[in-house]
């Protein structure tokens, strides 16, 4: 995008419901025009159609410290640090007190000190503006709010139109919207999950009930167009059109009982975005990188050879910019890559010999293989026993545990058949193969294997008669044996293809919901601990180089994701 300008695009809308709706901002083709008051303008180049862009302020935790982190973006995630400089002039304020901020790779952070806010503010006035022959100003006005609070307080909310978690008695927390501080009904309010969007009005005391808004699951974005005349700079305006958004740092709704106040989790943050999006894919940390083998590209259940991706790449989390292409082998999807003592190990997975449009030709691999970071070669280790794929897999020690998955003859998924065994392999002696574990009491795919404690944890899955379960079963090395653990917690979808990670001696796992569990001191039950950014399954769970906790790929609404999120919450 080097060398190319932009101007804010077009956002008109009739007068009649001009509230209740979020209109989207149409790009259009660069005309060589000023940046307006030195901003840079708002649309994508694309000649269609696309999503506007709005000042978000992003709430969430450093460690046990609250954040908060100020973009310009069509949802609350970041997607592209050059329109930073859309913002540059924001006030952001908590209470009033104006508070300093830093750029960074694609958001500001906002400098909190010592101060633990309820909520920090943001001001952006983007100044006149005509379009289709209606003239008006535009400003935006963010928050960030770590708690709900009990009633508007008119110091902070008198002017423009602010966004705010409250507290009600007997009740669950609501957003309440407010112009000029006072409560605004009708106006149009957009909940903003990933990809997905729900919309709705603020009733007659302008309140709207937001479950995902209030668990922090969802950011919102509201708009309301208020009839004022006037002139900026010597040109006249009819109108005034507003635009606020809000994030809220707090536990999903499952993590308090109804009617009780969320508590404040860690938020992750986007890292870096991949050179693909994927899913379904090998994913394993060694030393300061994170490796990416193949994976599925395509919309979800659709396969052919074209939607599997040809890659092996690494990312250096070092300086979270680097991306370097590797040596790959065969194009897989449904595989496991692990790390252990430098070395990468790959296991099984499954392709896709079909021609786009032609039925479904899918087939599993008993493909075992060892990756050199040093020489960049790959060297074919014992097979497995079996063909598997959509299985997990784990190191303790020495050793590397497979467990769950399904051998794929060819041809369509129903011929497939669940592995009954799981499996287990010296990497001291790979030449030694494999050797079966005692019976999982269990035949499932797409779960998720981790390790703590020394013993393994086989999480969630598909069984075999396709039922989603959110069960959890531990086998003890020491004892040979398996017994029950607690379920994660969620709806049923959260134990389709979750991921989990042991990361500083804690076990976490991660489904479809966004949340991230941990696994309770005493082994009894799980913990919400922290909240990503897009909620996502088939991704990888994994270790970061700090401490944190990555979550990478993935899909959400049936599309693969691109982005990599860190999350750093507090150990026990």
């Amino acid at each position: 995008m080097t060398g190319q300008k932009y101007e804010i695009a077009n956002m008109t809308n009739t007068r009649k419901g001009a509230n209740s709706a979020m209109e989207p901002i149409h790009s259009t083709r660069p005309r060589g025009a000023a940046f307006l008051a030195g901003i840079v303008g708002l649309a994508l180049l694309a000649p269609s159609p696309a999503q506007a862009h709005f000042l978000w302020l992003k709430a969430g935790q450093q460690g046990a410290r609250p954040e908060v982190r100020a973009f310009l973006s069509e949802t609350p995630e970041p997607d592209d640090a050059a329109l930073l400089r859309v913002i540059e002039k924001a006030k952001i304020s908590e209470r009033g007190r104006t508070l300093s901020w830093k750029k960074e790779t694609d958001t500001f952070l906002v400098g909190l000190g010592d101060a633990s806010p309820a909520w920090v503010d943001g001001d952006c006035d983007l100044g006149y503006m005509s379009r289709n022959g209606t003239s008006f100003l535009l400003l935006y006005t963010a928050r960030a709010q770590f708690a709900p609070s009990k009633a508007a307080d008119p110091a902070t909310d008198a002017t423009g139109l602010r966004l705010r978690l409250v507290t009600r008695e007997g009740k669950v927390p609501a957003v309440l919207v407010l112009f000029n501080g006072k409560p605004q009904a009708g106006v149009g309010l957009k909940s903003l999950v990933g990809s997905d969007a729900a919309e709705c009005k603020s009733d007659d005391h302008g309140l709207a009930e937001l479950p995902d808004v209030a668990s922090g699951k969802a950011g919102l974005l509201a708009k309301y167009v208020e009839p004022a005349s006037g002139t900026r700079d010597g040109k006249p305006y009819t109108e005034i059109r507003h635009y606020a958004t809000l994030t809220v740092a707090t536990a999903s709704p499952t993590a308090a009982a109804p009617g009780a106040s969320p508590t404040a989790v860690a938020q992750a943050r986007k890292l870096a975005t991949m050179p693909e999006a994927v899913n379904s894919f090998g994913g394993a940390v060694c030393g300061d990188w994170l490796y990416v083998y193949s994976g599925h590209t395509g919309e979800t259940h659709k396969y052919h050879r074209g939607m599997t991706s040809t890659h092996f790449r690494r990312f250096n989390l070092r300086d979270c910019r680097t991306w370097e292409e590797l040596p790959a082998g065969p194009s897989l999807q449904g595989v496991t890559l692990l790390a252990h003592r430098g070395a990468l190990y790959r296991v099984g997975g499954m392709t896709a010999r079909n021609e786009p449009g032609k039925p479904a030709d899918l087939v599993s691999t008993a493909s075992f293989a060892r990756f050199d970071p040093e020489t960049k070669t790959w060297t074919e280790l014992t097979p497995l026993p079996a063909p598997r794929s959509t299985h997990d897999a784990v190191v303790v020690g020495d050793l590397l545990y497979v467990i769950g998955g399904w051998n794929m003859p060819g041809g369509e998924a129903s011929n497939s058949e669940f592995l009954e065994d799981a499996l287990v392999i010296d990497l001291t002696r790979p030449s030694a193969g494999w050797q079966p574990l005692p019976k999982p009491p269990f035949q499932r795919r797409a779960l998720a294997v981790a390790e703590r404690g020394g013993k393994i944890y086989a999480v969630g899955g598909l069984e075999d008669e396709g039922s989603v379960v959110r069960r959890v079963d531990i086998y003890d090395p020491a004892t040979r044996t398996w017994s029950r653990g607690p379920d994660i917690p969620g709806g049923k979808i959260q134990g389709f293809a979750p991921s989990a990670f042991s990361v500083s001696g804690e076990l976490y796992v991660s489904g479809s919901d966004g949340t991230i569990q941990r696994l309770s001191p005493a082994g009894d039950r799980w913990e919400l601990a922290g909240q990503l950014a897009v909620p996502r399954m088939t991704h990888r769970l994994l270790p970061g180089i700090d401490g944190d906790v990555l979550a990478v790929g993935g899909t959400a609404s049936r599309k693969s994701v691109d982005s990599i999120e860190s999350l750093v919450v507090a150990t026990h």
